[in-house]
């Protein structure tokens, strides 16, 4: 089947690296979302106005809930360009991507962003996915 219009792999290159930078973009706001929940959090906690315990459990519920609104609003599209950029990618270039853990064997890598779908653990994997996604857009020929 034809790709249909605006696909990505109808991009080229510069193209493919302008989406890219976009979802890096992205990927830091929701990063930058959850460092500051978590640090409101710390400082709720240090001025005594949240128990001890709650924190544990305030802090699991602000990661879930960074979590959920990546996996609703960001996660597909994060995938799809980095399966793209990684296809369009030497072997030799992407050799050269520091990347993010990832469990490899067989030929074939499962991310650990893959692995915690869904799961309050995946917000902790944002920063690691925008780095690797930035650092291939700029090797990209």
């Amino acid at each position: 089947d034809k790709a249909s219009a605006g696909a990505l792999v109808e991009l080229n290159n510069q193209e493919l690296a302008l989406k890219a930078e976009s979802i890096v973009a992205k990927l830091r706001e929701f990063s930058h979302d959850l460092d500051f929940k978590l640090r409101e959090l710390q400082k709720n906690s240090a001025a005594g106005k949240s128990k001890k315990g709650d924190m544990s459990k305030d802090s699991m519920r602000i990661m879930a809930e960074v979590s959920q609104s990546f996996d609703e609003n960001l996660a597909s599209d994060a995938l799809n360009v980095d399966n793209e950029l990684r296809k369009r990618m030497s072997a030799d270039a992407l050799s050269h991507v520091v990347r993010a853990p990832a469990l490899i064997g067989g030929g074939s890598r499962v991310t650990f962003l893959g692995l915690m779908r869904n799961s309050p653990m995946e917000s902790m994997m944002i920063p690691a996915i925008a780095n690797e996604m930035e650092q291939m857009y700029k090797l990209l020929p």
